[in-house]
């Protein structure tokens, strides 16, 4: 991950590359439950912390991949290859953040995403090509990535809305905390530890939630649903 071109020697680069980002991506090493452990410690050495490894070298590895292309019919390297490796190139980053949470939060990921976008263009200037759709799409995953992992798709609640209720296929009346006391928050951060007298006084139900995640929750995400329910127990 470390290789780097220089001078004229772009091609063996590319020539390197292709073959090892084909390898990370072919489907009988991608979909293999027996191998999956294995496969995620590749990843991982591939990623490096937070991503610190793979991203630069992607990055110039496409810088590297435009200019050839760019330089037309002086270079050796064939076009086929070059639309390869960046397809490859693509879908092992795509891989690469949906196995590596942390590399999300790279501070050069949206530099190397925008440059693989902009890449499309040296390959498609007009119409859309088989290498620009498979990279565009890749590229729009992987900025969903970074976007739930941001916070920036996340619905949150205004304090006019109600939480919906999931809807169940058993019948059964769910309690939904609604200030029914003093003590009863829909808010976590909201809620004493102790009982408070309200609390005690109250002849409301109290508010359980199930620790099965197939039972309704107003909750949707995982992560908040599961801090919410073993606080509340």
């Amino acid at each position: 991950m470390s290789q780097r071109a220089r001078n004229d020697d772009s091609e063996r680069l590319i020539k390197n590359s292709e073959r090892f980002l084909l390898i990370l991506t072919h489907p009988s090493f991608l979909d293999c439950l027996a191998v999956d452990t294995y496969v995620g410690s590749i990843y991982n050495f591939v990623s490096g912390a937070n991503g610190t490894r793979a991203i630069p070298f992607f990055r110039h590895l496409c810088e590297t991949i435009v200019a050839v292309r760019l330089d037309g019919n002086s270079s050796a390297t064939p076009p086929k290859r070059l639309e390869s490796t960046l397809i490859a190139m693509s879908l092992t980053l795509r891989e690469l953040l949906k196995r590596e949470l942390r590399a999300r939060f790279n501070d050069d990921l949206k530099n190397l995403l925008n440059a693989l976008s902009t890449s499309t263009e040296a390959f498609a200037p007009e119409t859309p090509t088989v290498c620009s759709t498979h990279v565009v799409n890749h590229v729009r995953c992987m900025r969903d990535m970074v976007a739930r992992a941001n916070g920036l798709l996340t619905n949150t609640l205004t304090d006019d809305e109600a939480a919906p209720a999931p809807s169940s296929s058993y019948p059964r009346n769910m309690v939904v905390p609604s200030d029914r006391h003093d003590n009863d928050k829909l808010d976590i951060t909201d809620i004493v530890i102790f009982p408070t007298r309200d609390e005690i006084m109250s002849e409301a139900q109290e508010f359980l939630p199930f620790t099965d995640p197939d039972q309704p929750h107003f909750l949707e995400d995982p992560a908040q649903r599961h801090v919410d329910t073993h606080l509340r127990l």
